[in-house]
């Protein structure tokens, strides 16, 4: 096959004005040491952290450190101070670059001709500004059956600026496996982390695929699924066609179809596919979200926001 044309995309940081104040919406972390870098997530654990909650009675055995001795000199009376703690997380964020990915729908089709890699790479730009924003650390991997691409976990202005820079120009590879690159990025940076991947999930290892999120919930990762489909993969439109040659997108080769006898057939298996996808995450106690690449990105990203 020929070399597909990158996927460009630009980001227009203005749509996020109304969402600074909200926060990616992720399982809860467990089984870490809290720590006490600033981040958005306030720890279950109290410590000498770096917001103040409030006063408690003394009870013997508290930290001596912790007395307020103001409030004893103005009232006679021990108490302590309490704290909040905070954790900093750790995202990686992980894309399939894969030649399917940049389906744009059929050209008879009533749909706009965005691409699922040009709508993902949206929804990622504006998930690496608003983890920043959070203080928080993210990663970057650029998936198919490898790592293209890796940017390790950071949460400076110019490490979101590098991520940026990434995400807007991405050279699609064409590939149908997806978990191998997921278990390369795994193998190299097993620390906790929540993982956010999108995909549109049409992949040969799907199989392999779980695997690897099953060992990523064993080294107590959190997993964030976002499903990308083009609405015409949901009804398979004839238009005025009724026999056509349809092409895969990653292997280049075709065959002709009769969409009045096959889509019913289709539209079962794609909605078979959908909702395996859907119980697979549940079952991995992960978070499922589901968007069109006809929704824009910044809408989707408010569903995903506490």
């Amino acid at each position: 096959m020929k070399p597909l044309p990158a996927s460009v995309v630009t980001f227009d940081p203005a749509l996020l004005s109304g969402l600074w104040h909200r926060r990616l919406a992720t399982p809860a972390i467990t089984g870490v040491d809290p720590g006490t870098t600033i981040g958005q997530h306030r720890s279950r654990l109290g410590g000498a952290g770096h917001e103040f909650l409030g006063h408690r009675p003394y009870v013997g055995g508290d930290d001596l450190r912790r007395l307020d001795w103001q409030v004893l000199a103005r009232t006679g009376r021990l108490f302590t101070r309490e704290f909040a703690q905070f954790t900093r997380r750790r995202y990686w964020l992980a894309l399939d670059v894969s030649a399917g990915m940049t389906f744009t729908g059929f050209p008879w089709s009533d749909h706009q001709p965005h691409s699922k890699l040009a709508s993902a790479q949206g929804l990622a730009l504006a998930l690496t500004q608003l983890i920043q924003h959070q203080q928080d650390l993210l990663g970057l991997a650029l998936l198919t059956d490898r790592c293209h691409k890796l940017h390790k976990p950071g949460s400076s202005v110019s490490h979101a600026r590098e991520l940026g820079a990434t995400l807007s120009r991405i050279e699609p590879v064409a590939s149908t496996n997806l978990a191998s690159g997921l278990e390369e990025l795994v193998h190299q940076h097993p620390a906790q982390s929540t993982l956010i991947l999108l995909s549109d999930f049409l992949c040969d290892d799907i199989e392999q695929l779980w695997e690897v999120l099953r060992w990523c919930t064993r080294l107590h990762w959190q997993v964030i699924i976002g499903h990308v489909i083009h609405p015409d993969e949901i009804h398979l439109p004839a238009g005025h066609h009724y026999s056509v040659q349809l092409m895969d997108l990653e292997t280049g080769q075709s065959q002709a179809v009769n969409l009045a006898e096959s889509r019913n057939r289709y539209v079962s298996a794609f909605e078979e596919h959908r909702t395996t996808i859907q119980r697979q995450t549940r079952t991995l106690g992960g978070t499922y979200h589901r968007w069109y690449t006809s929704d824009p990105w910044h809408l989707v990203l408010e569903r995903w926001l506490a």
